[in-house]
C-alpha cells in the first residue's frame, strides 16, 4: 500500500470517528457540499469483508456513511463477487487502484450475470434527490469489448414502479454505456412537468476504449452539462427544466442497469447489463464544483486521442486563380443541441467566400436530428446568411429529415440564389451552376429516399443529358444498393467527375471509374460521431488547374473561435464556459484524424473536360476605359456627399475588379464586370460640380427685400415675371446639388425681371374722357378718308385702354395721335355741319385736356368760324 493510499485512509478514519454519520464536508470551493466520495481502492474496504465472502463494504471517503456494499443476487450459484470484480493497480495518475468488473459475458443474459455494487441499508443518500444542484464525477476505464447499455452509476429499482409512464419507465435512469461507448446520462426530474428522462449523451462514436476517462455531471437545478477530458459534451438537454433527480426508494448502484415491464421490483427480473470495465473513483457532491477542484484538474491526453479541430496550418489556396468548395458535413447535432456550431462555420464562409474563391457551399443532409419545425427553423435561421449575402449554396435532404425539410429548404428558398436554376417533381432534387476557374460547374442534389429518386428520375436524367457539357458535382446523403444513385447516374453521365456523401460513421476519398473509363472523385464527409459532434469542422474542396490537383482541407471555424477567445482576440459571448477554458486539452486538436480529412489528388482539369465547354475569356475594355476615364477626374471640384462617396467607392470597386482580371480570378464573370463598370459610369454622371453662387446670393437678397407694396404701381406682366424669377432663384440657390449652368439661368433671369420693375403703369383718364367724347361721332357725316385715319386710331386707343400693363408713354402717344385724327376730320361740305362741329367744340371742357391739346383745338376753332 502507497504512502497517498495510507494517508487516504487515515483521512477516512479521522472523518468517520469525529463526524456523526449525517455530517457533509465542504468541497474546497465552499460553494458545494461532497455527499458521497467512493475510492475504488482497497484501503476503503471495511475490514473483515471481502469479495470472496460476498459481503465486501466500501467506506464512503467523505466520512458521511454513504458506504456501499457488494451485490451478489446475480451471481452465479458456486461463485463469488472476486470471480466478477477485483481491485487492479490501475488508475489516471498511476498511484491508485480501480475496481475491474467483469460480467460473464457482454451480450444476450450474460451481461446481467455478476456482482455490483449498492449503498447500505439506510445509508443517507438513500431518498437523497439534489434539487438544488449537483456535480458527479466518475473515473472510468471501457474495454474493448463493451457490455452494451450497462450502467455505471444510478438508482435501484425501475421509474414504472415509481408511478413514472412517460419517456423510458422500465429504466432506473443514471450512467449508461451504449453499445457503442457512447454515454448517456438519463435520470427522472422532480420536476412534474416533464412526463420523461431527459438525456444528455457524450459524442456518438463513443470515448476511447482502454483509456481512464474523467468524467463529470453537473447541474444547476435547471439544465445537465456533460463534461468529458475537459470538453463539454455537444449534446447537453438544455431544453428541459431538470430539477433534481427522482427518488426510486431503493438507494443507488454502482455497475449495473434495469429495465422491466415487472410491476414489482425483484433483482434478478428487473437487473439488466453489468458495466463491463473499470471504475476508480465517484464523487457525488450537491451544489456546482469549481473546475479547479474537480478531481482531475489536468488531463494528460496521449497520442492516441486526437480531437477534430484546429492545431497545425490549414494550407488554403488563395491565389486567385484558384477555387474552393465548402461542405458542411451532418450538422444535425449542432442543429438541435448548439446552433452557435452552424453559426460559425456559415458564417466563416460567408466572411471568406472572397478571400478563399468558395464558389459553392454544399450541404450533405441531416440538417436535422429530428426533422422538427425547431431545428428547422433553427438551421434556416443559420443559413440565411447565405441568402443576405448573394453566397450560392445547395442543401440536400438525410434520413433525418422529415418532410418540413420542403418548408424551409425547398424550391422557394433558393430562387433568388445567383446559381439556383430548379427542381424535381418531388421538390427535394435540385441544380445549380456557378462558375469556377476555366468552367461553368453543374450541382446536383439527389434525395435520399428512394420513392422520391424514383419520382424525380426522369427529371434528373434529363438534366444530366441536357447539360452534358457541364462538368457535373452530385450530391446525395449516402448511397447504397436500394437506391443505385452511383450506378444509376454517376458512373452513366460521363460529365460526372465529383460524387459527395455523408451519413455515415467513417469518412472517405477515393477514386473510383464510371461507365467510360474515366475517374469520379467520391467523398464522403461526415465529422458528428467525432468530439463535440464534428467540433464545427467544415470540408474545403481546393481546385487548382494550373498544378492540375484537387485537394482537402479540413478546417473548424468554431475551435479557431474558441482558440481567439483563449488568445484574448475575441470576446467569450456563450462559446467556452469555465471547465473547457480551464480543461480543455487544446494541444490534441488535430485536423488530420482521418487521411481523407487533408489530401491531395492529382486531377488534369483539361483532359478529364476535354468534351466539356470552356467559360468564355472576359471582356475587360469597357471596364478598363471606364477606370481610365474616371482616374482622371478632378475631386475638388465636385461637391461631398453621398454622389462624391458612391463615385469612391464604384472606383475602389472596379480596380479591384480590374486587380482580380489581372490575377486571373476564378470566379469572375463577363457579368460581374459589366455591371462594375456600369455602377462606375453611373456614379461618374452623378457627381455634382462644385458651384458659384455668390452674384445669386447677392441678387436674391435684394430680391427677397422687395414686397408687394414696391410693387403696386408696376406693370403687372413684370410683376409675374418678377415672382417667378425670384421663387426660382430662391430654389436653385438652396439646392446643394444645382449645376453651374442653372445658377447662371437663374441669376440671368431674376436680374432681367429686376431692371423692368421701374415700368409703371400710365395714368389714363385723360384717353378715356377723351375716347368717350369721341365715340358717338356719326361716320357719314365725314370724307371717307379722314373719318378711317380717326376710326383705326380709335381703336387703337381702346386697345391701351384695355391694356393692364400699358405704360404712361404708349397711352400719351395713342392720346396724341387719337387728337390729331379727331382734329383731321373733314366734313362733307355743309355749312350747318360746321356750324354743328363748331358748337360741339365750344362745348367741351377745358378741364379735361393738356393746355397744348386744348390751345391746338382753339386754333382750328377761331378758323372754323
Amino acid at each position: 500500500m502507497n504512502l497517498k493510499k495510507i494517508f487516504n485512509f487515515a483521512i477516512v478514519a479521522l472523518v468517520t470517528i469525529t463526524m456523526s454519520s449525517n455530517s457533509i464536508v465542504f468541497a474546497k470551493d465552499n460553494n458545494a457540499k461532497v455527499v458521497s466520495d467512493w475510492q475504488f481502492d482497497s484501503s476503503y474496504v471495511q475490514e473483515g469483508t471481502s469479495f470472496e465472502q460476498n459481503n465486501l463494504i466500501l467506506k464512503d471517503a467523505s466520512g458521511n456513511g454513504n458506504d456501499l456494499i457488494v451485490n451478489t443476487e446475480r451471481v452465479e450459484s458456486g461463485k463469488s463477487a472476486s470471480d466478477y470484480m477485483e481491485f487492479v493497480d490501475d488508475s489516471i495518475d498511476g498511484e491508485s487502484e480501480s475496481l475491474l468488473m467483469s460480467p460473464k459475458g457482454t451480450s444476450g443474459n450474460d451481461k446481467k450475470i455478476g456482482a455490483f455494487f449498492q449503498t447500505v441499508e439506510n445509508a443517507p443518500i438513500t431518498h437523497e434527490t439534489f434539487d438544488e444542484g449537483y456535480t458527479f464525477e466518475f473515473i472510468i476505464k471501457l474495454n474493448d469489448d463493451i457490455s452494451g447499455w450497462s450502467s455505471i452509476f444510478g438508482k435501484r429499482g425501475i421509474a414504472k414502479q415509481n408511478g413514472l409512464t412517460g419517456g423510458e419507465p422500465e429504466v432506473n435512469g443514471g450512467l449508461n454505456v451504449s453499445s457503442s461507448g457512447e454515454l448517456q446520462w438519463n435520470f427522472y426530474t422532480n420536476n412534474p412537468e416533464i412526463k420523461n428522462n431527459p438525456t444528455t449523451w457524450s459524442d456518438a462514436g463513443g470515448i476511447q476504449r482502454n483509456k481512464f476517462h474523467h468524467i463529470v455531471v453537473k447541474n444547476d437545478s435547471n439544465v445537465t452539462t456533460m463534461i468529458v477530458d475537459g470538453i463539454v459534451v455537444l449534446r447537453c438537454n438544455t431544453t428541459q427544466n431538470q430539477r433534481g433527480l427522482a427518488d426510486l426508494g431503493l438507494g443507488w448502484v454502482v455497475g449495473t442497469a434495469y429495465w422491466s415491464d415487472a410491476e414489482i421490483f425483484d433483482e434478478k427480473t428487473c437487473g439488466d447489463s453489468i458495466f463491463k470495465g473499470q471504475i476508480q473513483e465517484i464523487r457525488l457532491s450537491s451544489g456546482l464544483v469549481a473546475p479547479d477542484d474537480y478531481l482531475v484538474t489536468e488531463h494528460i491526453v496521449d497520442d492516441a486521442y486526437n480531437i477534430s479541430g484546429n492545431n497545425n496550418e490549414t494550407n488554403f489556396l488563395e491565389t486567385k486563380k484558384n477555387y474552393n468548395f465548402a461542405i458542411i458535413p451532418d450538422p444535425q447535432y449542432t442543429t438541435q443541441y448548439k446552433p452557435a456550431i452552424l453559426d460559425a462555420q456559415n458564417e466563416w464562409i460567408a466572411e471568406n467566400a472572397n478571400d478563399y474563391n468558395i464558389a459553392m457551399t454544399l450541404g450533405v443532409g441531416d440538417i436535422t436530428q429530428d426533422g422538427t419545425e425547431a431545428e428547422f427553423k433553427r438551421a434556416s435561421e443559420s443559413y440565411s446568411i447565405f441568402d443576405e449575402k448573394n453566397i450560392p449554396y445547395l442543401l440536400t435532404d438525410g434520413n433525418h429529415d422529415s418532410n418540413i425539410y420542403l418548408k424551409y429548404f425547398g424550391a422557394q428558398r433558393y430562387e433568388n440564389n445567383p446559381a439556383y436554376q430548379g427542381a424535381g417533381p418531388s421538390g427535394y432534387s435540385k441544380y445549380a451552376i456557378t462558375k469556377g476557374g476555366s468552367y461553368n460547374y453543374l450541382f446536383l442534389t439527389i434525395p435520399y429516399n428512394s420513392e422520391q429518386i424514383e419520382q424525380d428520375r426522369e427529371w434528373i436524367n434529363n438534366i444530366l443529358t441536357t447539360y452534358d457539357n457541364l462538368p457535373t458535382v452530385i450530391i446525395t446523403h449516402f448511397d447504397d444498393n436500394n437506391k443505385n444513385i452511383t450506378n444509376d447516374f454517376v458512373k452513366k453521365h460521363d460529365q460526372v467527375f465529383m460524387f459527395i456523401e455523408g451519413h455515415v460513421t467513417y469518412r472517405d476519398a477515393k477514386i473510383i471509374t464510371n461507365d467510360y473509363g474515366h475517374p469520379v472523385l467520391n467523398a464522403i464527409v461526415n465529422y458528428q460521431f467525432e468530439p463535440y459532434g464534428g467540433n464545427g469542422i467544415i470540408r474545403l474542396m481546393q481546385f487548382d488547374e494550373l498544378n492540375k490537383e484537387i485537394s482537402f482541407q479540413s478546417y473548424s471555424p468554431w475551435v479557431q473561435k474558441k482558440m481567439d477567445i483563449l488568445d484574448n482576440k475575441i470576446e467569450n459571448e456563450d462559446i467556452l464556459n469555465d471547465d473547457e477554458k480551464k480543461l480543455f486539452p487544446f494541444d490534441k486538436l488535430n485536423i488530420t484524424q482521418d487521411p481523407s480529412d487533408n489530401i491531395t489528388f492529382e486531377f488534369d482539369f483539361t483532359e478529364r473536360f476535354k468534351n466539356l465547354d470552356k467559360v468564355e475569356p472576359i471582356n475587360r475594355e469597357n471596364l478598363d476605359e471606364e477606370i481610365n476615364l474616371s482616374n482622371n477626374y478632378d475631386l475638388s471640384q465636385y461637391q461631398d456627399g453621398n454622389e462624391k462617396d458612391n463615385f469612391i467607392n464604384a472606383l475602389s470597386n472596379a480596380k479591384n475588379i480590374q486587380k482580380d482580371l489581372d490575377e486571373q480570378d476564378s470566379l469572375l464573370t463577363q457579368e460581374i464586370v459589366d455591371q462594375v463598370c456600369k455602377t462606375l459610369k453611373e456614379a461618374r454622371l452623378s457627381l455634382i460640380p462644385i458651384t458659384n453662387k455668390t452674384a445669386l446670393k447677392i441678387a436674391v437678397d435684394l430680391a427677397n427685400a422687395i414686397t408687394d407694396e414696391d410693387l403696386a404701381n408696376v406693370v403687372p406682366a413684370v410683376v409675374e415675371e418678377f415672382k417667378a424669377a425670384r421663387d426660382e432663384a430662391n430654389a436653385v440657390y438652396n439646392n446643394v446639388s444645382a449645376t453651374q449652368d442653372e445658377v447662371n439661368v437663374a441669376f440671368d433671369r431674376l436680374a432681367s425681371a429686376m431692371q423692368k420693375l421701374e415700368f409703371y403703369a400710365g395714368d389714363k383718364k385723360a384717353l378715356k374722357a377723351f375716347i368717350d367724347d369721341v365715340t358717338g361721332l356719326d361716320a357719314t357725316k365725314y370724307t371717307q378718308a379722314t373719318w378711317t385715319q380717326f376710326n383705326d386710331a380709335l381703336t387703337v386707343a381702346n386697345g391701351v385702354y384695355e391694356d393692364v400693363n400699358a405704360m404712361q408713354p404708349e397711352v400719351n402717344t395713342v392720346y396724341s395721335e387719337l387728337v390729331t385724327a379727331f382734329l383731321n376730320l373733314r366734313l362733307i361740305p355743309d355749312k350747318s355741319l360746321l356750324e354743328e362741329l363748331i358748337n360741339q367744340a365750344e362745348g367741351l371742357n377745358v378741364a379735361n385736356y393738356t393746355k397744348a391739346s386744348f390751345d391746338g383745338l382753339t386754333k382750328a376753332l377761331n378758323e372754323a368760324k
